[in-house]
């Protein structure tokens, strides 16, 4: 890429609010009263009906319209293993394509993998084959052995 493309890619993504997302409210929230019903106390009525009928959650919330795009970073594009900061501007603009081709709403969450697998999930619960991806993928045999050393 030339200087003057890589520059420009620059800016774009710095320019104004830095990154290509934002979340926005969907409800009212300029008065005491907005407030109390997106939050406490009035939340606990949402909450209640979809423990009745977890099937309101698609009524009350933004669960039928919302993904998450998750990256460890160690796949992006072209990139490679380029770790889970780096990769956030390509998930931020995997939100953008979802939003604007399908309005769905997107959270880009990026995770050290390799520390939250090992710390996050009790490995005996998980059936061995995922045991073993996990452990292949992870390169926990060989955290293990510096951690020990």
């Amino acid at each position: 890429m030339s200087k003057r493309k890589k520059q420009e890619a620059l800016d774009y993504h710095s320019s104004g609010r830095p990154g290509k997302i934002e979340v926005v409210p969907t409800k009212p929230y300029s008065s005491q009263r907005d407030l109390s019903l997106a939050y406490s106390p009035g939340v606990a009525e949402p909450c209640l009906s979809i423990a009745e009928n977890p099937e309101d959650v698609y009524k009350y919330t933004a669960k039928g319209n919302l993904v998450a795009v998750i990256s460890n970073g160690t796949a992006v594009l072209g990139l490679g293993n380029i770790g889970p900061e780096a990769s956030k501007p390509v998930m931020e603009g995997k939100g953008l394509l979802f939003k604007i081709f399908a309005d769905i709403d997107v959270f880009d969450i990026e995770v050290d993998a390799m520390i939250s697998i090992c710390l996050s999930i009790p490995l005996k619960l998980l059936p061995q084959p995922l045991v073993e991806l996990i452990l292949r993928i992870s390169n926990l045999p060989r955290l293990l052995r510096s951690n020990a050393d």
